[in-house]
């Protein structure tokens, strides 16, 4: 599926306008550091998950997660999505605990449905929703799958593990922000004009790009200084890895 927005049109900022009903704004560094952010990350991943995100739960309350399909899996995330979450992107019009799932006569697909506002998400503007919301906060989505039913199992002991280790962190240090490592990089960078003042008014896509550019600066730059001092072999680098105004990663 084509998704019809631009790295420009990332870069600038600009909220994404799916159809008359459904707008995602696109925040600034200011409006989420507004709120709470570790609820707002916890938003985000609530609604941009997958079913193997949450293959443990799904198993522990006896659901295959290879069975479930990602927008039955979105209305069941849905149900605990308050607008006081969501109205950070999506104003306080959309009511995603609301929504009712149903079957579209037309197409047999399903698709979930508010019938107070007429707001419909099906399949494709589920993706949309998602691809970009996704894209903005600098995710991916999860495609690992299991080849087969020992797989399977092994993948969810292991992410059981990985959860359990996760949680006993949390309970000893608690809530470690994930923007201000951005907000110290760009702030202390020689290679950027934003300071602690400016960086606020920076669109979320705009920021962890920034990072991630200011880094190919620099190591593009210590990979040429290297060969031209004749402290490391030039050849083995790639026109790519030189090429500070390349694709990021």
């Amino acid at each position: 599926m084509l998704y019809d927005f631009s790295e420009l049109f990332l870069l600038k900022g600009e909220d994404y306008v799916i159809n008359d009903k459904l707008t995602i704004h696109h925040p600034t560094l200011d409006e989420i550091s507004q709120c709470n952010e570790e609820k707002y990350w916890g938003f985000i991943q609530s609604l941009c998950a997958v079913p193997i995100d949450y293959q443990v739960q799904l198993y522990d309350m006896g659901i295959d997660y290879t069975n479930i399909s990602e927008m039955d899996f979105f209305a069941l995330m849905a149900k605990n999505i308050s607008v006081e979450q969501s109205k950070i992107l999506f104003g306080d019009q959309v009511h995603f605990n609301k929504m009712v799932l149903v079957i579209q006569k037309d197409t047999q697909e399903p698709a979930l449905i508010d019938y107070d506002t007429g707001l419909i998400i099906d399949k494709v503007i589920y993706t949309l929703m998602t691809e970009f919301i996704r894209k903005i906060h600098g995710l991916r989505k999860n495609e690992e799958y299991a080849k087969n039913e020992i797989t399977r199992l092994m993948m969810i002991e292991e992410a059981r593990r990985l959860q359990e280790l996760q949680a006993k962190k949390y309970e000893r240090e608690g809530f470690k922000s994930l923007l201000a490592p951005y907000v110290s990089a760009i702030t202390n960078s020689a290679e950027s004009s934003y300071d602690i003042f400016s960086i606020w008014k920076l669109p979320i896509y705009t920021l962890i790009d920034s990072v991630k550019r200011i880094n190919k600066i620099r190591t593009s730059g210590y990979m040429m200084q290297g060969a031209y001092n004749g402290w490391v072999d030039g050849s083995k680098f790639s026109k790519k890895d030189l090429n500070w105004l390349g694709e990021l990663d």
